[in-house]
């Protein structure tokens, strides 16, 4: 699936097919999931798979009794150790870059499974006690959420979403961009032929390329002025 179209015809799933998802399929997801970016490179998150029935009613009634929880196939328990992050950037590394590596492997993980059609939804609401006795979840890993996956039993309507010129910002706070839009020019992804290509012209190539790439930027410039 094109990564655009991944991104923006995902929707938050709350009601799946009995399907069970084959383990090749989940273990992708997982490696996507363990591909995101992350302070230092440090892995700080942790993924629990949890596919027993009688646990993921536990979870369902942990966070909040939303009982579709339980008919996913499987539920994931996005969680952290964050002690290197912490010997390596202090309170900053353990309060605040743990959450965020968390939520980057989070967004990739669901929208790797939207690849494969498998439904998800972020379920942040939780009584952490609750996991941690059922699960065995050591005092000092995080609990982060809560993602159940399975293949849809449903397609929610899109929901509104205000537009992005509405919360975008230029240049300093204040200075909006255009409502007005039109993409006339734009990079191409490279195909798996083209690195080859360019290593076999050298460097005149590279000097073009990122001529090429200045001139772009400096259009890209040019136009957001206006």
């Amino acid at each position: 699936m094109d990564t655009i179209d991944c991104i923006k015809s995902r929707r938050s799933i709350r009601k799946f097919l009995p399907n069970k998802i084959p383990e090749s399929v989940l273990y992708e997801i997982l490696d996507a999931a363990n591909a995101a970016p992350c302070a230092g490179n440090l892995q700080c998150w942790r993924f629990l798979i949890i596919e027993h029935e009688a646990q993921k009613k536990v979870i369902a009634k942990a966070a909040l009794e939303q009982d579709w929880i339980a008919t996913a196939p499987v539920v994931i328990l996005i969680l952290s150790d964050n002690k290197a992050l912490k010997e390596e950037y202090g309170e900053r590394g353990e309060k605040c870059y743990d959450s965020q590596n968390a939520a980057l492997a989070t967004e990739n993980l669901m929208l790797a499974a939207w690849n494969f059609g498998i439904g998800s939804t972020f379920v942040g609401a939780f009584t952490e006690a609750k996991l941690r006795k059922e699960f065995r979840i050591p005092d000092h890993i995080k609990i982060h959420a809560v993602i159940p996956l399975g293949y849809p039993a449903e397609m929610p309507s899109p929901l509104g979403k205000i537009e992005m010129h509405d919360l975008t910002h230029i240049e300093h706070w204040g200075k909006g961009v255009s409502a007005k839009r039109e993409a006339k020019e734009g990079l191409i992804y490279p195909t798996a032929e083209a690195p080859r290509i360019a290593e076999k012209l050298g460097e005149k190539a590279r000097k073009h390329a990122k001529r090429i790439k200045e001139k772009i930027k400096e259009r890209v410039k040019r136009k957001l002025r206006k």
